[in-house]
């Protein structure tokens, strides 16, 4: 079953993350090539983001500071993870993000290849206990991403995040599991949901929405679209907690749970 736990009340401030002893932190840049070893400071050259949030040497301790600036799919920006999906980068660090004094990172999604030149995962999966924070996620003219973001571990955080997508069928925002919050997903291709999944995982959990903006403007379009299935017994048991949403779609479809 889908539980929905829906509340009204607003959200408290967002928690500064303590400095970890012994972490390292990285920065990245637009165009950035150097090694995971060589970013360590603001004056050093810049790695990718992929180096800086994925890179051979990243553990969880660690923290990526994005750079302001424009970031690119096709120029390699996403390159320099350890993981297996192309043009996404598989989050290792425990805190990725932009500089909070700063203008907001873009990043735009802008390879028109398809399966398997390119994963439609999007730009980050977060799969561990990872914040990201403080960027902006686009997809280009063309652009074969589905998703602007995957976040699958139920530790993972997304937090003033900017995520847009033009893509048909796209799922802007795709929430399996953990925590989305201060965050905008939107949608304007057909077909498009702004947040949501389809997973299909016999797997008991409470995924949460705070403070979040999902809006989808195209036909057909949903703005907030949660199927979970399984294969087989055991049914999952997912309660989405939901507090300050606001969900827009095309037609009757601001808010569908399967």
């Amino acid at each position: 079953p889908l539980t929905w736990v829906v509340a009204l009340a607003g959200v408290a401030g967002c928690l500064a993350l303590p400095a970890v002893a012994g972490a390292t932190t990285r920065y990245a840049a637009p165009g950035g090539t150097a090694a995971d070893t060589v970013c360590v400071t603001p004056d050093a050259p810049m790695c990718s983001i992929g180096a800086a949030a994925g890179g051979p040497n990243v553990v969880p301790a660690d923290e990526a500071v994005i750079l302001p600036g424009a970031y690119s799919e096709v120029a390699g920006d996403l390159d320099g993870d350890t993981g297996s999906l192309p043009g996404t980068v598989e989050v290792v660090a425990g805190n990725v993000h932009g500089d909070a004094e700063e203008p907001r990172p873009v990043l735009v999604l802008d390879s028109t290849e398809s399966s398997p030149n390119h994963n439609t995962s999007g730009a980050f999966s977060l799969g561990l206990a990872t914040t990201l924070s403080h960027i902006e996620i686009e997809t280009g003219p063309g652009s074969t991403a589905t998703s602007n973001l995957i976040v699958f571990s139920g530790a993972a955080v997304v937090d003033r995040v900017i995520a847009r997508s033009s893509t048909n069928n796209a799922i802007v925002c795709n929430h399996v599991l953990g925590t989305i919050r201060n965050t905008a997903c939107l949608s304007s291709g057909s077909g498009g949901k702004a947040i949501g999944s389809s997973s299909a995982n016999p797997f008991t959990a409470t995924i949460n929405l705070r403070n979040v903006t999902a809006v989808s403007t195209g036909s057909g379009s949903a703005g907030v679209h949660y199927f979970f299935g399984a294969f087989g017994p055991p049914p999952p048991n997912i309660t989405v907690s939901a507090k300050s949403v606001i969900a827009q779609g095309a037609g009757a479809n601001d808010v569908i749970a399967q």
